[in-house]
């Protein structure tokens, strides 16, 4: 039963997660191209590398960026960045060092709305969000059949 509800607790907060990151990433599609400057760059310690099931670290990028509505700021993790050293985030944040420019997409209806641009900050693909969704099922049905197994005899005994 305990690995059912670990399952189903890590498929549950991994939908959370991809919620979450597509509800921020600005698509190609919809979004408007800009320029930003990178006010820093330093390595965080974060759950992610490849299919995010590893610890490691990443580069929290903070930038800004005009549109024609005004002046914005933003902050991002990029995918595809994470390495198991400190030293391998701080190899990827010296080519992009503050006061450097980095590509962005904003939202043209919520010009506040960025991400970095496809392919530095690409959302979780659908395989992800398939084997969260499994993971849900599995550890949810597990979960009830252990409590199946359980509330039978707690009421023969009673």
């Amino acid at each position: 039963m305990v690995v059912s509800l670990i399952l189903l607790l890590a498929g549950l907060a991994r939908l959370y997660l991809m919620r979450r990151e597509l509800a921020d990433f600005v698509t190609p599609e919809i979004g408007a191209e800009a320029q930003a400057a990178v006010l820093s760059c330093e390595p965080v310690w974060a759950l992610g590398g490849r299919k995010g099931r590893s610890f490691g670290y990443a580069p929290r990028v903070n930038y800004q960026y005009m549109t024609p509505g005004g002046r914005y700021a933003g902050e991002r993790v990029p995918k595809g960045a994470w390495a198991a050293e400190a030293a391998g985030v701080e190899a990827w944040c010296g080519l992009h060092p503050a006061g450097s420019a980095i590509a962005i997409r904003y939202d043209p209806n919520n010009q506040a709305r960025s991400s970095l641009a496809y392919g530095e900050h690409a959302p979780a693909s659908h395989l992800e969000g398939v084997a969260a969704i499994l993971m849900v099922i599995i550890g949810a049905a597990g979960a009830i059949g252990a409590l199946k197994g359980v509330l039978p005899l707690a009421k023969e005994k009673g």
